[in-house]
């Protein structure tokens, strides 16, 4: 196995992993663990962080090293990056300290929402190419 290609796969990991990561402890903060305290938040945080520099880093070098997208995979692409984009700050704002729990029930919600909204279009990308 060459270099080039242990570094797609450990890059294709890294960008999975996180955004299981993200989209999962979103779920389960919004649908199982309810509210969420300070304490659970200050523990979030830094999954938080970690996550989001994963999906980013991951998710622009995927795109950079894609050869020959088809037509309308950067539209598809645009949209799934806004909506990741939207999902990393709320999670950031729900994670913060002092956010009283109603308000990060009703954040982890909209964030769960458009979570599942990149997965389904992840999937689209996937079938695309």
């Amino acid at each position: 196995m060459d270099v080039a290609l242990l570094v797609k796969i450990a890059a294709r990991f890294v960008h999975v992993a996180s955004a299981v990561t993200l989209v999962g402890g979103v779920i389960v903060l919004k649908c199982v663990a309810p509210p969420m305290t300070d304490e659970m938040a200050r523990k979030w945080r830094g999954i938080v962080l970690w996550a989001g520099l994963g999906l980013v880093l991951a998710g622009l070098w995927n795109l950079m090293t894609k050869e020959n997208p088809p037509p309308g995979y950067h539209m598809w692409f645009g949209i799934k990056f806004l909506l990741a984009l939207h999902v990393l700050a709320v999670s950031a704002v729900a994670a913060k300290q002092g956010t009283p729990p109603e308000k990060r029930t009703r954040l982890l919600g909209s964030a769960m929402g458009s979570g599942l909204a990149v997965v389904l279009i992840s999937a689209w990308l996937r079938w695309m190419s």
